[in-house]
């Protein structure tokens, strides 16, 4: 059987849990930002890759090599 003491630790515990998520985050409404407010901002992926965007933006972007036509013979 639980002691009392016990019982309160585990609810007092629980009870800061909760006001710690409750207490915590971005007030007001979330918007994603648009025109100059999004100028040069990172997306997600690069925010969780940088080094592989940084290399993919680097290289130029390449095209498919030119395929010629086999010679015909008659």
């Amino acid at each position: 059987m639980l002691k009392v003491g016990s019982i309160l630790v585990i609810r007092s515990g629980l009870a800061l849990c909760v006001l710690a998520v409750l207490g915590c985050g971005q007030k007001g409404p979330l918007e994603k930002p648009s025109g100059e407010a999004a100028m040069g901002r990172a997306t997600l992926i690069e925010t969780l890759t940088p080094d592989a965007m940084r290399q993919h933006q680097a290289s130029p972007p390449t095209s498919p090599p030119a395929v010629s036509p086999p010679p015909v013979s008659r």
